[in-house]
């Protein structure tokens, strides 16, 4: 037997005692509309079954069978009219907490002293898996936003501050939410900590990429890691600042500022030498101390490096593993049997069937006021910028110039330990800005 779309009969007296129920749960409990068309669907059909089909004419006559008994038959109407399993089951425990709380009232209220509903055991809840975006789909997303734009990140705050379709009036009347002044304008507490955490959760997903990178190139040659730095945002005087006079006439030791949250200050190189590395390769080169090696890019532009892996091209010029000549140019004789570069940068070829070494070129290193300032190209290489400060380039092992090894390499200056470290702290930064979140976001949540 389907049970059909209910009608109730006039002069029901189980309806007329749920809809006393009815009214309890708009009034009293001031549930939604939403949730009370809900309640009142459910309950037409419990009373329609009762009523109609079992012939029961007073609520102490309804027993646990009889729940059951409509349940199992509402169940195979859901099942013919819907195959998903799991909107049949959220059906069938919403029903099963409705008739529950409705009988439950009736006790409360000593209508009745039966409860059939008690003993019953709502089914357990089927859960789907979710949907999740293509690798495609949410690198197109994290592309399109651009952080430095307030525009942009406006609209990830405005995703925070609109999750109830409730105004915040009526919200504040409901929850008793003080307002906080910023300047002419009033803020809801709430309202504002979700800004506050969503900034925090983008500033920790920007350390979390930072540490990444310099896990990802803990054995990239020269690499100097990175460190990133944040700053708090604007502070809004709330109520009153400091040293402000208080009603009394006293001056106010401290006032009410209200910070606005966080953001990436920098991002910047840990200047540190790297451990040396040993290679047994004639060209590699490591500078110890300050320095780096110039390189000469296709578009005539100078790039720098402390990445001294070289090699020899076709030409017998020096250059480096893309094929990026050294600066100034250095270039090796065919007939050369032995290569030697002294720590001065000079490059000494010992040629066949000579016994002195032929001076062929020396390989200078330039220094920077501001090492920081220097913008990162990728593959180990920088250029400079006006904050790093023009290039002063000269020999190696002059006062203010590191000295140049060979057969070395400098290793990365990444401790994995302290980034795994730092990994798991902001890890633990981004799931409290997450629960403040989550708590704001009750806070601000129709009461039930």
């Amino acid at each position: 037997m389907m049970i059909k779309e209910p009608t109730i009969e006039r002069n029901n007296p189980l309806w007329e005692l749920a809809t006393e129920y009815l009214s309890h749960l708009q009034f009293e409990r001031r549930l939604s509309n939403n949730t009370l068309y809900a309640y009142n669907h459910d309950l037409k059909k419990y009373i329609n079954f009762m009523y109609n089909e079992l012939q029961l004419m007073s609520i102490d006559s309804i027993q646990s069978a009889h729940i059951e008994k409509f349940v199992n038959e509402l169940s195979d109407t859901l099942k013919m009219e819907n195959k998903e399993g799991i909107k049949k089951s959220s059906s069938i425990h919403r029903l099963f907490s409705t008739i529950r709380g409705f009988h439950q009232y009736l006790c409360q209220l000593r209508i009745t002293k039966n409860d059939p509903s008690q003993l019953l055991v709502p089914p357990r809840l089927t859960r789907s898996i979710p949907t999740t975006l293509l690798v495609e789909e949410v690198n197109q997303i994290i592309q399109s936003i651009d952080l430095n734009k307030f525009s942009s990140l406006a609209r990830i705050l405005q995703f925070f501050a609109a999750r109830r379709p409730e105004t915040t009036a009526a919200i504040r009347r409901r929850r008793g939410l003080k307002k906080i002044k910023d300047g002419n304008k009033k803020r809801t507490g709430p309202m504002k900590a979700l800004q506050i955490a969503a900034l925090g959760m983008i500033a920790q997903q920007h350390k979390t990429e930072v540490v990444a990178n310099n896990l990802a190139n803990m054995n990239t040659t020269g690499y100097q890691r990175r460190r990133t730095e944040f700053s708090d945002l604007l502070y809004i005087v709330a109520e009153r600042k400091p040293s402000a006079s208080s009603r009394a006439g006293e001056t106010v030791p401290g006032g009410m500022v209200s910070g606005q949250g966080v953001q990436v200050a920098s991002i910047y190189r840990i200047i540190e030498q790297g451990s040396l590395r040993a290679t047994e390769n004639t060209l590699d080169l490591a500078i110890q101390g300050e320095g780096y090696f110039q390189v000469l890019l296709p578009n005539g532009d100078t790039a720098y490096t402390r990445d001294g892996t070289f090699q020899l091209n076709g030409q017998g010029q020096v250059v480096t593993h893309d094929g990026f000549a050294v600066q100034p140019g250095i270039n090796v004789p065919v007939e050369a049997i032995d290569v030697t570069i002294n720590s001065s940068g000079e490059v000494l070829a010992i040629l066949a069937g000579e016994d002195e070494p032929d001076n062929v070129g020396t390989i200078q290193i330039a220094t920077f006021p501001n090492q920081g300032g220097l913008e990162a190209l990728g593959d180990n290489l920088f250029r400079e910028t006006a904050a790093s400060g023009p290039a002063n380039v000269n020999n190696p092992s002059q006062a203010g110039f590191g000295s140049l090894l060979q057969g070395f390499v400098e290793a990365s200056n990444v401790n994995p330990i302290d980034e795994i470290a730092a990994l798991i702290a902001a890890q633990r930064a981004y799931e409290m800005n997450s629960k403040v979140i989550q708590t704001a976001d009750q806070m601000m949540g129709p009461s039930r």
